[in-house]
């Protein structure tokens, strides 16, 4: 079963051509489908290990690639071997499980394996980056991407995710820049996740799944509005089938 366009983004139009509907072999949790529907220019889709954070972050990148020609988006992990052994190894191969969700179309988009970048047709590209030094993230100094994400972003510094920040820009029409995160509930930057998008929630000043805007201040004078997506194992009904103690 295919999925819809917002939540696998399956409908493009490439040049020259007709309208052309892909399939891509995903089928969003619950959970799932509240963040690929959240409104929120920052993201996070955080929490317990297993409700498919990972999974929803790369159909994310998929999604901002397609739903716009000439979008620049990246996805990001501390390392490439981290990225090899997920990411990248799903939007080629799907991920483990039924269907082999998460594998990219090949009918309009093909994998660049010395760039680590999907192209597709009609001029869009999904970028796999890696920042396992902290002053790796200034080799993209200058760049400027659409859409990006942070998968585990709490094995990021804040400078880094600051850093990020400025690079999500774009002045190709009908893309609206955006960031999404996924992490579980531990790493060195855990604090300064928390206090970013999840404290919020526990203080009680927004609810779940919200989306808030923060104070301006003379530094950032137009902050982007932020959402915190909670993730449950219990989401995931695969697993509470497969393990339901």
């Amino acid at each position: 079963m295919a999925t819809d366009a917002r939540a696998a983004r399956a409908d493009t139009r490439l040049p020259q051509a007709p309208p052309v509907r892909l399939y891509v072999e995903y089928r969003p949790f619950p959970r799932q489908r509240v963040f690929h529907e959240c409104a929120a220019d920052e993201a996070l889709f955080g929490g317990a290990a297993g409700p498919g954070k990972s999974l929803a972050v790369l159909m994310e990148m998929l999604a901002q690639a397609v739903e716009t020609p000439g979008n620049e988006v990246i996805l990001f992990r501390r390392t490439y071997a981290q990225l090899e052994a997920t990411h990248i190894k799903w939007s080629l191969e799907g991920a483990p499980g039924p269907g082999r969700s998460g594998m990219f179309p090949r009918q309009i988009a093909a994998y660049n394996q010395q760039k680590k970048c999907w192209t597709f047709a009609h001029g869009s590209r999904v970028w796999f980056g890696h920042c396992q030094h902290e002053h790796d993230i200034y080799d993209y100094q200058g760049a400027e991407f659409g859409g990006a994400a942070v998968d585990e972003v709490t094995e990021w510094s804040e400078p880094m995710f600051r850093f990020l920040i400025r690079l999500v820009r774009s002045v190709v029409p009908g893309v609206w820049p955006r960031l999404r995160c996924g992490s579980n509930p531990l790493g060195r930057g855990y604090a300064w996740a928390r206090a970013r998008w999840v404290a919020p929630v526990l203080a009680g000043r927004v609810a779940p799944d919200q989306v808030w805007r923060p104070e301006p201040t003379e530094d950032n004078p137009e902050p982007m509005t932020r959402a915190y997506v909670p993730a449950r194992h219990g989401d995931n009904p695969v697993l509470i089938q497969n393990d339901p103690g």
